[in-house]
């Protein structure tokens, strides 16, 4: 694992995207749906509406900084982790 690792980092920024859109995709599974939220920022969630990717870019609130989730449908809650760029505060 330490191995790919390093091989992304050395890579250029647009294959780094297309690895990470390429295993989201994956994740999210065929006929995926993409729709804005309130705040205009995009949401894809699988076709059996148990897996979601949500950007909050555009209004980030309750927190201070742009960030994203990829969450999972478990017992009727969303969970999962809330990911923030690396140079941006994590609250």
């Amino acid at each position: 694992m330490a191995k790919q690792g390093m091989q992304l980092c050395k890579q250029n920024p647009s294959n780094k995207i297309s690895q990470i859109e390429g295993k989201l995709s994956e994740w999210l599974g065929k006929e995926t749906k993409m729709f804005k939220n309130k705040a205009g920022d995009s949401v894809f969630i699988s076709n059996d509406t148990t897996r979601k990717v949500r950007f909050d870019f555009l209004r980030p609130n309750p927190h201070n900084n742009p960030h994203m989730h990829i969450e999972e449908l478990i017992k009727g809650e969303w969970k999962g982790p809330r990911i923030y760029p690396i140079d941006v505060p994590h609250n």
